[in-house]
């Protein structure tokens, strides 16, 4: 299993959302002060929309065919899964560079 050291903050997702073709909505954020972010698109061979704590890290999203998840789910290994996890946390190995 894959370990992450920190969950990124919104000025790190931003580039790297609109580099992948990820859609990110920061309306509740910058309007209600709210702590999540909306983010839907293709991870893996998914199609996923969810609700992402900038504060936190956590998230909790659903895929297209129905399928909900959250950042405790047990789907580590599942292509599109990784690939979330990837974009929305540090990896261990990288934070000690």
């Amino acid at each position: 299993m894959k370990k992450f050291a920190i969950h990124r903050p919104l000025r790190e997702l931003k580039p790297l959302c609109e580099a992948r073709g990820i859609q990110l909505d920061t309306t509740r954020h910058d309007r209600d002060f709210s702590d999540f972010v909306t983010l839907s698109g293709v991870f893996g061979n998914q199609n996923v929309q969810l609700l992402y704590s900038v504060f936190n890290g956590t998230f909790f999203g659903e895929t297209a065919s129905g399928e909900r998840f959250s950042e405790t789910s047990s789907l580590d290994g599942e292509p599109w899964f990784d690939a979330l996890l990837d974009l929305l946390y540090v990896p261990m190995e990288a934070s000690h560079g």
